[in-house]
């Protein structure tokens, strides 16, 4: 169960769970999707067993306009690895789009001219396979993995896994293969921590500059 964390400066979370909002009743699946990755951390890392400091980050809230809370920004300044599951309607979603480009503003601000340009500590998730014709740029240039999972990753989605009774082993198994990919990533890019910044210094990069 996803309990209330607080984002620690000194224990960083490894990931930001990044997802499109609908209500509480129905986000449940990402909740539990949260929980299952968590839980395989705590196993594949050291991250200290703390009732109030979470080894992910997710937001629960329903935010409006610039109503952005100071644990979210903080988390997205901090957190090593950024997860977004993405679906169409992510690709939709204003506050998603900036939450990407935080992270990614992020990046450019730490990658020297002896690092890697296309490495990225971003892992996306596929949470149901969208149209790859109205991919956006700024996800099409991102790398993708497909886990070592069956062609029903790739089919239905890690949404799907969640929702059809008899593919809880190949949830788990995804999920199991998401935190590992979290944990080599982190290993991998050692992400410096960010400026945290406000929501008015973000933009959707979900849309062309035109839209903006």
């Amino acid at each position: 169960m996803v309990k209330t964390t607080r984002v620690d400066p000194e224990h960083p979370p490894y990931f930001f769970l990044s997802y499109a909002r609908i209500d509480k009743q129905k986000d449940k699946p990402v909740l539990r999707t949260f929980d299952a990755i968590c839980e395989h951390l705590m196993h594949l890392t050291d991250f200290p067993d703390d009732q109030e400091v979470s080894v992910g980050f997710i937001d629960q809230g329903m935010r409006t306009g610039t109503d952005w809370s100071k644990e979210v920004m903080l988390a997205l300044s901090l957190c090593r690895v950024f997860v977004p599951l993405l679906c169409d309607r992510y690709f939709a979603s204003d506050f998603c789009g900036k939450e990407l480009d935080a992270f990614m503003r992020r990046e450019l601000e730490h990658r020297g001219p002896d690092r890697d340009s296309t490495l990225h500590a971003v892992v996306p998730v596929w949470w149901s396979p969208p149209d790859d014709q109205r991919l956006p740029k700024a996800v099409a240039a991102l790398q993708t993995y497909d886990f070592d999972m069956s062609d029903q990753y790739h089919r239905v989605g890690l949404y799907g896994l969640t929702s059809i009774s008899n593919r809880e082993s190949e949830f788990g198994e995804a999920t199991w293969n998401i935190a590992y990919e979290i944990k080599r990533t982190a290993r991998d890019t050692e992400l410096p921590p960010g400026k945290v910044r406000t929501p008015e210094e973000l933009r959707n990069v979900f849309l062309d500059e035109e839209e903006q």
